[in-house]
């Protein structure tokens, strides 16, 4: 529906569905959470309603395990995609607590910076 056809307000009706069918039946799988999340907010051509349902997944998948750094890397590309660099600075740098290795985390921070500085090429180009 979000692909094919691009009805967003039916998407993100479905995804809220679907939200509370997991809920219901896997209730602590937060990989599934995770990875809806990742799927759909990256199909969304950032539409808010979109991103504010996989907003919700991802949140859940880093409730249920917030020690996972991959889960708040996450939670801050959302907040890039919904233009909240200064939200996602602190979910980047949160991760880089639990795995000071992520590149992942060092990008999104790198990717704030770019952000926060103005409108140059790089930051278009994203």
């Amino acid at each position: 529906m979000l692909c094919r056809d691009g009805k967003m307000d039916e998407s993100a009706e479905s995804l809220r569905k679907l939200f509370k069918a997991l809920e219901k039946f896997e209730p602590t799988n937060s990989e599934i959470y995770y990875e809806i999340a990742q799927l759909f907010s990256r199909c969304s051509s950032r539409n808010p309603q979109i991103l504010t349902e996989t907003y919700h997944f991802a949140e859940k998948s880093n409730t249920l395990v917030p020690s996972n750094a991959n889960y708040l890397i996450e939670l801050g590309f959302e907040c890039i995609f919904m233009k909240q660099a200064k939200n996602a600075v602190k979910f980047f740098r949160n991760a880089t607590k639990i795995d000071d290795n992520s590149i992942q985390a060092l990008c999104g921070l790198t990717l704030c910076q770019l952000l926060e500085s103005g409108n140059t090429t790089q930051v278009r180009k994203f």
